[in-house]
C-alpha cells in the first residue's frame, strides 16, 4: 500500500470536485512481530486506499484515552488538506465510546464502526450457538490431520489414489471472515479420502482420537446442513470486504444471513439472536433514513432491487421503540 508522504492526491476536474464529499479516516489496531500494540491508520477515496501513519498505543484504553489518540491523527489529516467526511473503527473495547467523543467535537463528520468487522464478531457468536459441538469437531479433525506428518501424509495417499488430486484441509480461525464456512467445505470435498483413512487406520494404536468422527453418519450430516446455513456468512464477509461499499451492500447482507438462517428450523432461534444482537449495534437512524432515500431513487437505482423481495420484507427488526416491525414493514411506512 503507497504511503501518503509519497503520494499525492490525484487531480480533480472542475466537473468532479462538486461530487467529491470526502475521503474515508480508517483506524485500526495491529500486532508488530515485536509483540507491540500500535494503531495503523488509512485514508481511503475513490476506492484507493492509503497509508496515513502507524501509532504506538498507550497503556490506558478506555474511551478518553483512546479518542485522545484519535483526535491528533485527524487532525493531521485535515491538516495536510485531506477532506475527511467520514472515520471509521471497529467496535472492539471502548472503540464506540471513543467515536461517540469524537463526534460531539467533530459534529460534520460521520464517525460510524466497520461493518466488516461486524459481520466478523457474527461469526463468532454463531461458533457459539449449537453450531459449537460440529465446529468443535471439525476444527479437531483437521487440526489433527494437518499437524500429524504421519496421518497427512497418509490422507494425501488416500485423496491421490481414489481423485487424482491433493486438496488441502483448511484451519478454522474465528479471526478470519471465512475459515468456518472454508474448513466445512474442504472436508465435505474429500469425505470419501477421510471415512477410508479412518476405516483403514481406526485400530491402530496412535490413531487420533478426534478422526474417529470420520466414521460417524451424523457428523457428515450436520457439517454438509450446518455449511449451507452459514452460506450468507461467507458471502456477506466477502461483499463488506470491497473498497466500494453502499449501505445498501450492509443492509442487504444481513437481510440475505437473516433469510438464510430461518431455513435451519432446529438452528434459527438462537441465529436469528445472533442477528439481532449485532443489528441493535447499527446507527438505527442512519439506517432507516437510507431506507426511505432508497425507496425515493428504487426506480432509478436497480442495485437495491432487494428492498421488494422476500428476503427483505422479513429481515431483521431495527425498531427504536421495541415494537416488533420488519425492514419491509418500516418502508412501506
Amino acid at each position: 500500500m503507497p504511503d501518503v508522504a509519497t503520494t499525492k492526491m490525484p487531480a480533480l476536474s472542475e466537473k468532479c470536485k462538486p461530487e467529491v464529499r470526502g475521503s474515508i479516516f480508517v483506524s485500526d489496531g495491529w500486532q508488530n512481530v515485536r509483540r507491540e500494540h500500535i494503531t495503523g491508520s488509512i485514508l481511503t477515496l475513490f476506492g484507493k486506499s492509503l497509508r496515513f501513519g502507524v501509532h504506538e498505543d498507550g497503556d490506558r484504553h478506555d474511551g478518553i484515552a483512546i479518542a485522545v489518540q484519535l483526535e491528533p491523527i485527524l487532525v493531521q489529516a485535515i491538516a495536510e488538506d485531506w477532506n475527511v467526511g467520514c472515520m471509521i473503527t471497529d467496535d472492539a473495547g471502548q472503540c464506540r465510546r471513543a467515536r461517540q467523543i469524537l463526534s460531539l467535537r467533530w459534529p460534520k463528520i460521520s464517525f460510524i464502526f466497520c461493518f466488516a468487522h461486524g459481520i466478523n464478531n457474527l461469526v463468532k457468536d454463531v461458533l457459539k450457538t449449537s453450531f459449537s459441538q460440529i465446529t468443535r469437531e471439525a476444527s479437531a479433525a483437521v487440526n489433527a490431520v494437518n499437524n500429524s506428518v504421519k496421518w497427512l501424509r497418509r490422507a494425501r495417499n488416500l485423496m491421490n489414489k481414489m481423485y487424482g488430486y491433493e486438496l488441502s484441509l483448511c484451519s478454522l480461525c474465528v479471526t478470519q471472515w471465512n475459515s468456518m464456512q472454508a474448513c466445512f467445505a474442504s472436508l465435505s470435498r474429500v469425505k470419501s479420502a477421510l471415512e477410508m483413512l479412518a476405516r483403514q487406520c481406526h485400530e491402530d494404536d496412535d490413531f487420533p482420537r478426534d478422526l474417529a468422527v470420520f466414521l460417524k453418519d451424523y457428523f457428515w450430516s450436520d457439517l454438509k446442513r450446518v455449511e449451507r446455513v452459514i452460506a450468507p456468512l461467507s458471502l456477506a464477509s466477502y461483499r463488506l470486504q470491497r473498497d466500494e461499499n453502499t449501505l445498501g451492500d450492509v443492509i442487504k447482507s444481513y437481510a440475505d444471513i437473516f433469510a438464510g438462517f430461518k431455513q435451519a428450523p432446529q438452528y434459527s432461534k438462537q441465529l436469528i439472536e445472533c442477528v439481532e444482537k449485532r443489528w441493535k449495534k447499527c446507527e438505527q437512524p442512519l439506517f432507516m433514513l437510507f431506507i426511505q432515500h432508497t425507496l425515493q431513487k428504487i426506480g432509478s437505482c436497480s442495485q437495491h432491487r432487494f428492498l421488494a423481495s422476500e428476503s427483505f420484507a422479513s429481515s431483521p427488526r431495527i425498531t427504536t421503540d421495541g415494537s416488533s416491525a420488519s425492514l419491509g414493514a418500516l418502508a412501506s411506512r
